[in-house]
């Protein structure tokens, strides 16, 4: 999606979507000292122009404030203008459409946590993808076993970047439930994941802006589900990464 313009309407639904993106590209708040104001000014101006969208007084001052204090204190814009975001994007998805809304979750609530994405693994009738980086046993401890046991599972990782726990909770799983629960899981290589998401039944894709295993534990979170257009990009996309990965060791 193109910059806002400030001038034109916007759809419920497209200020959803678009709340989720800017959340998703967050600058990382542990690397903003290497983050460039003009990257910073940027975010934080299409930030203010969703908060002039939805005519929300007091986000417009305090994100007028943010661009004018980068200089000044970076740390302290940007968190200025990411408490902003969380509330425009509550905002956007009570707006939203309920086919669309997705969730945000608060930070340090994990059972909220558990009942969003399990809200959405609920919807597959076929299969489920999961992709994470930086994937451990919580993908299948916390979340796939609220799946119905019809449903087979993917799990796509990076060999890297995987934690030591991964293997072991793949291999404990298909000990456990062999054929009754089908899960496959890859490994790519080269850098080559850069979302974290759930892709259903291989056409809905949910975008998720913290790895499973964090989920909201230290800091807010949110699951956005992306347009079709999008969607079917990523599907397209992860179904050509899937075939070229390597099986987990058994």
């Amino acid at each position: 999606m193109n910059d806002i313009d400030e001038n034109h309407e916007m759809s419920s639904e497209k200020l959803y979507i678009q709340a989720g993106r800017l959340i998703k590209n967050a600058p990382n708040p542990e690397n903003l000292s290497t983050t460039s104001y003009v990257d910073l000014h940027k975010w934080i101006s299409q930030v203010y122009a969703l908060a002039n969208h939805q005519k929300l007084t007091f986000e417009i001052v305090e994100l007028r404030i943010a661009q004018k204090n980068i200089t000044a204190d970076l740390f302290d814009a940007y968190w200025s203008a990411f408490g902003a975001l969380q509330r425009i994007f509550a905002v956007a998805e009570l707006q939203a459409p309920a086919s669309l809304s997705g969730a945000f979750v608060y930070a340090g609530k994990e059972f909220d946590a558990f009942i969003a994405v399990g809200k959405i693994l609920s919807q597959a009738n076929n299969n489920v993808l999961i992709v994470d980086p930086y994937m451990d046993e919580t993908a299948l401890v916390k979340f796939a076993v609220s799946l119905a046991p019809k449903v087979s599972i993917q799990l796509l990782t990076e060999r890297t970047t995987a934690k030591p726990s991964f293997v072991p909770s793949v291999q404990a799983w298909k000990n456990q439930y062999g054929n009754e629960r089908k899960l496959n899981a890859r490994f790519t290589g080269g850098g080559a994941l850069h979302d974290r998401l759930i892709i259903v039944d291989d056409k809905t894709a949910w975008i998720l802006t913290q790895s499973l295993k964090d989920f909201a534990k230290k800091s807010p979170a949110s699951l956005v589900k992306a347009d079709d257009e999008t969607a079917m990009l990523k599907v397209k996309a992860y179904a050509k990464l899937w075939e070229s990965a390597n099986e987990v060791p058994e």
